[in-house]
């Protein structure tokens, strides 16, 4: 409960077990990041009211004063006081302002101050008109990374919040407020209001147990999925099976069943698929010698390479570069 608002249960189940999924849980939250982010301190005057219509998600910690926050959808009139911080996770339209009956306006058509020549350095938003501010926030537009399948992305609720009671809150809010202006300060802000966003997370049970029962099927796509960045990565690299298994924690057989439910092929047969890619983009679009390609591609000799080449596209490696018209190199 949030000022006697329902926005996210605080109880857990009966018969949850948080020691029980806590491994499942813990890898979880460490895929949990927060990107891409655009801070802006704000100061709105009474009378007057901020709304944020971005379609990402968005995060506010209080400074100074307080302000009314009233969600697009979601039936919330909360009162937020400095220290508490909240996070709209899905981009929904909302507004802070000083009381639930003022209109706000886009935070667009605010005054733009900037605070300093460091690009790193929040831009002031000035809803005041030359009055003393009423509130003042710290508000960033951020991304979570393409980890769209992540369940405790995709089950957060349309608000999160949390109140400055919370010792955690209380210590990270100090030190986001001292990052505001220093050196590298919109890197320190993304970092701490990701470790904010993780707290308020990890504060809610119901949504932990969510996060439970959801998590192993997503962490044994998302092990996959690493594996092959993994090889993609590197291909020159001598991987094993046992490699690649011990590169996402899993067992070997469990690790080589997965990975054929998932992409069709067995490990080693797709690595040596994304080898023979890698290969065949360095032949059309390069004049390295085939040699040097057949060990940037993670073959022992330019005769295994060839052999294995021709096998996979019915030309030797020297025809296959003529045909794209790349000569190598003399």
């Amino acid at each position: 409960m949030f000022n006697g608002h329902p926005v996210h249960s605080f109880f857990p189940s009966p018969g949850y077990d948080m020691k029980t999924h806590k491994t499942t849980v813990s890898e979880i939250l460490q895929h949990v990041r927060v990107t891409e982010l655009e801070c802006s301190l704000i100061e709105v005057a009474a009378g007057r009211g901020a709304m944020f219509v971005a379609m990402r998600p968005t995060f506010h910690f209080v400074l100074d004063g307080r302000c009314h926050l009233s969600a697009e959808d979601v039936s919330i009139n909360a009162v937020l006081e400095a220290g508490d911080f909240i996070v709209v996770p899905h981009g929904r339209r909302h507004s802070l302002s000083d009381s639930p009956e003022v209109k706000a306006v886009p935070a667009r058509e605010a005054e733009r101050v900037p605070l300093a020549l460091e690009r790193d350095v929040p831009v002031l938003l000035r809803f005041c008109a030359g009055e003393t501010p009423a509130f003042r926030i710290l508000s960033g537009v951020f991304r979570f990374p393409p980890l769209t399948t992540n369940p405790i992305v995709s089950a957060l609720p349309p608000l999160l919040s949390y109140k400055r009671k919370d010792r955690q809150v209380v210590t990270l809010g100090a030190a986001l407020k001292a990052s505001l202006m220093a050196p590298g300060g919109r890197t320190l802000v993304l970092r701490l209001a990701e470790l904010m966003l993780l707290e308020v997370v990890r504060g809610d049970p119901a949504l932990m147990e969510r996060v439970a029962h959801l998590g192993p099927v997503w962490l044994r796509t998302f092990r996959i999925e690493q594996a092959v960045a993994a090889v993609t990565a590197n291909p020159a690299h001598p991987w094993t099976l046992a490699l690649l298994a011990k590169h996402v924690g899993m067992s070997r057989a469990n690790f080589a069943e997965k990975y054929v439910a998932r992409l069709g092929l067995p490990p080693m047969q797709h690595v040596a698929a994304i080898r023979l890619d890698h290969a065949a983009v360095l032949l059309r679009s390069t004049t390295l010698p085939i040699g040097e390609i057949a060990r940037q591609s993670g073959y022992a000799s330019e005769s295994s390479f060839a052999r294995v080449f021709r096998t996979r596209h019915g030309i030797p490696p020297k025809e296959y570069r003529k045909a794209a018209w790349i000569q190598p190199m003399s």
